[in-house]
């Protein structure tokens, strides 16, 4: 079985390791902390997700359902 690392799966060390829901119907997991960087993912309404932290009106986080690592707006999260 061959290994690979894939950086979209991976938190950096440390952070706050908090547990957060998404609270609006769907929101964009982006590559960056911009509004208008790539998409990398999305996450839906419902989905758990474990907040690393926060930059600006953004959180870093991974999805429980898929792995995924990206930047969200906190005011989609309660």
């Amino acid at each position: 079985m061959q290994l690979y690392d894939d950086k979209r799966l991976r938190l950096p060390e440390g952070g706050t390791g908090a547990a957060m829901q998404v609270s609006v119907g769907v929101t964009a997991m982006r590559a960056m902390p911009e509004p208008d960087a790539t998409q990398v993912s999305q996450v839906l309404f419902g989905e758990v997700v474990t907040l690393h932290h926060e930059e600006g009106a953004f959180g870093l986080v991974q999805c429980h359902h898929d792995g995924y690592v990206g930047w969200v707006l906190m005011d989609g999260l309660s």
